[in-house]
């Protein structure tokens, strides 16, 4: 998903008569796609709750606090996610959604790092607090993304993706948690919000549109600076159409040597030529260029029908020149010489 997915993509975009202005330029597939990015991001803002509460006995056995002390951590979580919302939602709404969830997640990322490697109770205090304050307004945000991109009709639904995360972080967190603490220990649970987080932090940074309406209307305008995806749909087509070529020649190496040592023992069995991998054979008794060139004719035969048949549907107008999988394709199989 890509900032062609700004533009189109997919199933066909909201209907509307040729007198009206869609509400979204989104398709209902990029809708899905957009409110449940967003969902993830926001999940993790009461996954965050629910999955601390198993690691609270262990957590005041290695710091030498009480169980207490360690509740209180509980609860400045809660009043801080009780204030954070309204703050970050009113950034997004005049900043834009998508620098806005980068920050928060950027923040809630660095702050499980620092819950992970932390030793003393007053740094677990005060991580908790920061911890959510940057994600607790995450919920904000995605509710807010599904009324940008959706109409009052067909909203219903999207929120409904967006409420499950709070559905069901009750239930998985403490079970994820008591997972991981059982068996890694309490930083465990840390380190698993920090890896999960930053994954969803990268997709949201290189997939997420911005969809704030007074920047980008029905998504029809394009965003710029922050708020604009870093590629283009056309860039990452010209970024991707080089991946089966790095792919074809990766496979082609590995299996060279394997295959070339194959064609040699099968020559020497045709021409009674003893093999000695101590001291070396003579290869002037022996036709190596047989051997070399034994097998090169069937990846040749391949890639050259790729290149023609790529060539003819460029040129009977079936595919477009950045037809990414026919180009990816005809890519790829040309690696096969190289074999």
């Amino acid at each position: 998903m890509s900032e062609g997915l700004e533009k189109a993509g997919g199933e066909p975009a909201d209907e509307a008569s040729d007198n009206e202005i869609s509400y979204s330029v989104f398709s209902i597939r990029q809708k899905r796609c957009i409110v449940s990015l967003v969902a993830f991001a926001g999940w993790f803002s009461t996954l965050s709750s629910f999955i601390y509460f198993p690691a609270i006995p262990p957590l005041a056995t290695s710091l030498h606090v009480s169980i207490e002390d360690i509740n209180l951590t509980v609860t400045s979580y809660l009043v801080v996610s009780g204030l954070a919302p309204s703050i970050i939602g009113d950034c997004a709404d005049d900043l834009g959604r998508r620098p806005v969830i980068m920050v928060a997640l950027l923040i809630y990322v660095a702050t499980n790092v620092g819950l992970a490697v932390q030793k003393s109770y007053a740094a677990l205090f005060a991580l908790r607090m920061l911890q959510s304050a940057g994600i607790s307004g995450t919920f904000s945000i995605a509710y807010g993304v599904v009324a940008d991109v959706t109409s009052p009709a067909e909203r219903g639904s999207f929120v409904g993706i967006v409420s499950l995360g709070t559905n069901t972080a009750p239930s998985l967190g403490p079970l994820l948690g008591g997972l991981l603490a059982g068996r890694f220990g309490w930083r465990a649970i840390f380190w698993f919000l920090s890896m999960a987080s930053a994954a969803c932090l990268l997709a949201i940074i290189f997939a997420l549109p911005e969809t704030l309406r007074k920047l980008v209307g029905n998504g029809s305008i394009r965003a710029v600076g922050v708020n604009r995806l870093p590629f283009t749909k056309v860039e990452l087509q010209a970024g991707l159409i080089y991946l089966p070529f790095g792919l074809g020649c990766a496979i082609a190496a590995y299996l060279t040597g394997r295959l070339l040592d194959r064609d040699y023992r099968r020559t020497a069995d045709l021409h009674n030529f003893p093999i000695c991998r101590a001291t070396g054979d003579d290869l002037a008794k022996f036709p190596i260029e047989l051997a070399r060139l034994r097998s090169v004719f069937y990846p040749l035969s391949i890639a050259i029908a790729a290149i023609v048949g790529y060539g003819w549907a460029v040129q009977a107008k079936i595919v477009g020149l950045m037809h990414p999988p026919t180009a990816l394709n005809a890519e790829f199989m040309s690696t096969l010489p190289s074999l």
